[in-house]
């Protein structure tokens, strides 16, 4: 700005002045130009030394100084009292008052005072020539012309500097509240985003149409794509099984309280079934207009998978004390009966169809027996012994007695890592594995791979076991036909068969097993590729486990 205004008034006085192009040679011309570049070299100077100055006030102080004496100079060499330029002081002034505010601009006032008084009384003694040259006339009549001068200009440098001081601190207020209002807004708005992104559910806005505005990082968590997969897709698209008709519910007129929770399924992109929970509310802004629709979800699988093993465990219970009455009743008559046909099959000389007959009645007493005894095991199962044990060395050994009396076109092949010590029973824990092996076999009539693989589990259990405890796993997987999809969570219950001669009691009893010792059985299946059956066995027993006090374990 300031070569800017120098070669501006100087250029002015230049055409003015210079009526032949030999004129701007003249010497007061020379004079101006020479004022133009000292203030072009001054600019030049302060610009290179302003990236290394650390006290920025005495910096603008001492350029506030400078013009002041480059606009003395200038009115000197242009003819002192007649200078038009006097009113350049006022341009220092108001420059001073913008930099430094009020205490700047009547600095630059005052000492643009002093100066500007101090040519003028120079000039009035006549101690001070004329400038190049010029002849020496008297510049004031009298000493009142003086001071009217020195009155007038000093007044408007003053009243400059007040007003211009004014409105610099008026300028500067208003930038502070505007500064303060911006940092209070990016804080708000800061503390908008992050709430949101730290929001354990969901959140996603979309507009009417269902064209997504906006997703949270849970949103992308849950639904495994990324922020930019989202915003670019539409709501429907993202979640195929969302029913779109509520969109159209989502209305002005409508209540966010009146859209109740509900559920529907999703498939991540990498397969995983989630069932979700979700509410819908409408969007809208500061001032009350309908501007979308905003669509709050969960992933609730874990808590329906936990929802559906409570039924499940309730549900064995009831079955369990009815089973327990009931083979008591049973069971007594039940022996009278097959003791009294042994005796009688022994003493009657029995032929042809009546032997037959005979031992038809003693084979289904004693499957019905049979039957009674897997009913009791699975109702009132025995005392829990838990011990520590080689869990390693006892896989291994059921393995080799499974191998030596399972004939058939199969391969077992286990994979039983070392080093497995647990607390829990072992016969409980043979009986379980040697089900599941017994199971798989049967699922292979026409022979397969029965794989038996057992390790430490790693990353977190399944929900509903502690995390404070390690986890063996034991697998047990056939390539069987598989279990299809439509009964894959009945068969643990009780009395569940699809075979001709089974009781259904197999896997309810592992299952029971594995609650009993404070671990959990789970089942995946794929059809034509077989099932693969997973033990968690805690390392130590649960605190609630029957047999009373374990053995200490460290």
């Amino acid at each position: 700005m300031r070569p800017v205004v120098g070669a501006l008034l100087t250029g002015g006085v230049m055409v003015f002045q210079a009526s032949r192009v030999w004129d701007l040679f003249r010497v007061p011309l020379v004079g101006l130009t020479s004022v133009l570049s000292v203030v072009l070299a001054v600019t030049l100077v302060y610009w290179f030394s302003l990236p290394r100055v650390r006290r920025l006030r005495l910096f603008a102080l001492t350029q506030i100084v400078g013009d002041i004496i480059l606009v003395t100079s200038l009115v000197y060499l242009t003819g002192s009292e007649e200078s038009v330029f006097t009113s350049v002081y006022n341009l220092t002034i108001i420059s001073a008052s913008i930099l430094l505010y009020r205490k700047g601009g009547l600095a630059s006032a005052t000492l643009s005072s002093v100066l500007y008084g101090v040519l003028l009384n120079l000039r009035f003694f006549s101690l001070l020539p004329p400038a190049f040259g010029a002849p020496d006339k008297a510049p004031f009549l009298s000493a009142g012309d003086l001071f009217f001068s020195l009155l007038v200009n000093v007044s408007a440098f003053f009243t400059v500097a007040f007003l211009s001081s004014y409105l610099a601190e008026q300028a500067r207020m208003s930038e502070e509240k505007l500064e303060s209002a911006q940092s209070d807004l990016s804080r708000l708005a800061a503390l908008h985003d992050h709430i949101l992104q730290c929001l354990p559910s969901g959140l996603i806005t979309c507009d009417s149409e269902g064209r997504i505005a906006f997703a949270n990082q849970a949103a992308c968590v849950i639904t495994g794509l990324t922020r930019e997969e989202i915003s670019t897709r539409t709501l429907p698209s993202v979640f195929p099984e969302f029913p779109t008709s509520l969109l159209h519910e989502v209305s002005p007129d409508v209540d966010s309280l009146h859209l109740r929770r509900k559920t529907m399924g999703y498939t991540r992109p990498d397969g995983r079934r989630l069932e979700l929970g979700f509410s819908l509310a409408p969007l809208r802004d500061d001032s009350g207009a309908f501007m979308g629709t905003i669509l709050h979800f969960q992933d609730l699988t874990e808590t329906v998978a936990m929802e559906e093993h409570l039924r499940k465990v309730d549900k064995l219970a009831t079955i369990g004390e009815m089973a327990a009455r009931i083979a008591h009743e049973i069971r007594n008559p039940l022996a009278s009966v097959s003791g009294s046909i042994q005796i009688l099959r022994k003493e009657l000389a029995l032929d042809g169809t009546n032997k037959k007959l005979m031992d038809i009645v003693i084979r289904e007493t004693n499957r019905l027996n049979a039957l009674l005894s897997e009913f009791l095991s699975f109702a009132r199962p025995e005392r829990l012994r838990p011990t520590k044990m080689n869990l390693s060395r006892l896989l291994n050994e059921i393995v080799a007695l499974f191998t030596e009396r399972a004939k058939g076109q199969w391969q077992m092949l286990p994979t039983i890592s070392e080093g497995l010590v647990v607390v829990a029973d072992p016969e409980r824990i043979r009986q379980v594995v040697w089900n599941l092996l017994n199971n798989a076999l049967e699922a292979m009539p026409d022979g397969g791979e029965l794989r038996l693989r057992a390790n430490w589990a790693h990353g977190s259990p399944p929900s509903g076991l502690s995390k404070e405890v390690r986890w063996a796993v034991v697998e047990v997987e056939d390539t069987g036909p598989g279990i299809p999809g439509e009964i894959i969570h009945k068969i643990f219950d009780p009395f569940f068969t699809t075979k001709e001669k089974g009781t259904g009691l197999g896997l309810s009893i592992v299952h029971r097993l594995m609650e009993e010792m404070g671990g959990r059985v789970e089942v995946r299946s794929q059809e034509a590729v077989g099932a693969k059956f997973t033990l968690w066995i805690p390392s130590r027993p649960p605190r609630s486990s029957k047999g009373g006090a374990p053995e200490k374990w460290s």
